[in-house]
């Protein structure tokens, strides 16, 4: 699925369904949210989603019930099927993974107002609804000060949220007035934090990901008594909420690592509750993330994240992306030719090349040179002298002359295509070379002795890419 490598994709891991209770903009047609959310996430060129709901992995559910019943996806998608045949497959390369927005037990006094922190749990999309549920959400108890049935702690359930919501109400009917239970009983709601990072450790370990929302705890000056709270919500979590440069900067300082055990990498979303705020966060502040659409590539961002993650309108790569697509190769063919003279198969090559960097890595014999060495004469290296496969001692030896069985062709990144149909002809001095092609030989010649050839190659290096 990932062929070419990591690569800076645009994700949105902050996207609610109609189950987000406290503010559903999206009304009770869950087609219409399908079909929203995913035509939506394919015109926005989003790869990565984090489906979010408020206490509840609900949504996430019901979309992956959807996406595994075919006929289904094919009724409500059946005018986006017959404009594009591939419209499913699309649909399906979109990652989606579960994450729960919760309220904890840490306060924070804002004026004279006492306001809940709020964070995030990012679950690994492997892991079965199922266990998500039984193992996390129905073993975390609610914290509220309420009594309900003669209990007190009750666990993440619907129901059960919405037996404390009516409690509360019954208790407070006017400042509760037009209010569901259902919807009471999330805005009284929040998770005990210590219990919460208990259970994710002990049943889910290695398998989230914990996101603190800025917004809140950054009310708590480092300099005041409440210091140790923000401390430790820091320390447990992996990374932040937050689009804010200077919150991005201070996450990714060496200090962190000193104050927290790691560096804290900003992520952000769009946080939609409605259709019009679907994959547009504010000021285009988009998450990109350079890593496969995996779990494991997210959590390569904790990792490593000064490399793995940008907030922004346009990736990092992005400009020299498009300006360089006649200098950036995308593809290598190596294919043998119908009239060939040996049986010996050597190449059925189709190498798709990641646009950043590529390193060929594999034991000495398995072709590292050879793919090096054919690629640089079909773009017209003057150094094939110095090839170390592609000479007439190894592959073009004769009598067999190999080479002369195959033909070769690179694709470049704007999609033109350049072939050889006979890798044992010699290339025209006259034609114009398209790439900077270093063999080993051709190093181990200029270095032994360090003089003005060595120092002429540096040069004509670095001025071709120049303008002068």
């Amino acid at each position: 699925m990932y062929e070419v490598g990591s690569l800076w994709r645009k994700w949105d891991l902050h996207v609610h369904t109609p189950f987000s209770i406290l503010n559903n903009g999206y009304g009770d047609d869950f087609d219409k949210y399908i079909i929203n959310f995913f035509s939506k996430a394919i015109e926005s060129n989003v790869s990565a989603i984090g489906v979010t709901d408020y206490y509840t992995i609900e949504g996430y559910k019901r979309i992956l019930e959807t996406l595994n019943n075919e006929e289904k996806l094919n009724e409500i998608f059946k005018d986006k099927i017959i404009e594009d045949p591939e419209y499913l497959k699309k649909i399906k390369s979109i990652s989606l993974f579960p994450n729960i927005e919760f309220r904890i037990d840490k306060v924070i006094v804002i004026g004279d107002k006492p306001k809940k922190c709020q964070i995030h749990v990012i679950f690994d999309n492997i892991v079965p609804v199922i266990d998500i549920e039984q193992n996390f959400l129905n073993l975390l108890t609610i914290k509220d000060g309420v009594t309900v049935d003669g209990a007190a702690n009750l666990s993440f359930t619907k129901e059960n949220i919405e037996k404390i919501g009516s409690k509360v109400k019954s208790n407070n009917p006017d400042y509760f007035d037009g209010k569901s239970n259902l919807q009471i009983g999330y805005e009284v709601s929040y998770a005990e934090f210590g219990q919460l990072c208990k259970l994710l450790q002990d049943n889910f370990k290695g398998k989230y990901l914990m996101l603190l929302v800025e917004d809140d705890i950054t009310n708590i000056s480092f300099n005041s008594q409440a210091y140790k709270i923000r401390q430790e919500i820091y320390s447990i979590c992996h990374g932040i909420f937050s689009s804010n440069n200077n919150t991005i900067k201070w996450g990714l300082e060496d200090l962190r690592i000193k104050e927290f055990g790691g560096l804290k990498p900003c992520f952000w979303g769009s946080d939609a509750h409605d259709y019009d705020k679907m994959f547009k966060p504010d000021f285009d502040r988009f998450c990109w993330i350079k890593a496969d659409t995996t779990f494991e590539g997210l959590k390569q961002v904790v990792i490593n994240p000064s490399d793995r993650v940008y907030i922004g309108e346009k990736s990092p790569f992005s400009d020299n992306y498009n300006k360089n697509k006649s200098n950036i190769l995308k593809r290598v063919l190596i294919k043998k030719k119908e009239n060939c003279i040996n049986n010996q198969t050597w190449f059925d090559t189709d190498i798709v090349l990641n646009p950043m960097m590529v390193t060929v890595i594999g034991n000495k014999g398995s072709g590292k040179s050879a793919i090096a060495d054919i690629a640089s004469y079909v773009c017209n290296s003057k150094n094939l002298k110095y090839a170390s496969f592609l000479n007439n001692k190894r592959f073009s030896k004769l009598p067999e002359n190999y080479a002369g069985d195959y033909w070769a062709g690179i694709t470049w990144l704007d999609n033109v295509v350049i072939k050889k149909e006979n890798l044992s002809e010699e290339n025209e001095e006259s034609l114009v070379e398209l790439v900077q092609f270093l063999p080993q030989n051709y190093i181990e010649d200029v270095c032994v002795e360090l003089d003005d050839k060595f120092q002429r190659e540096i040069d004509k290096v670095i001025f071709s890419y120049i303008d002068i």
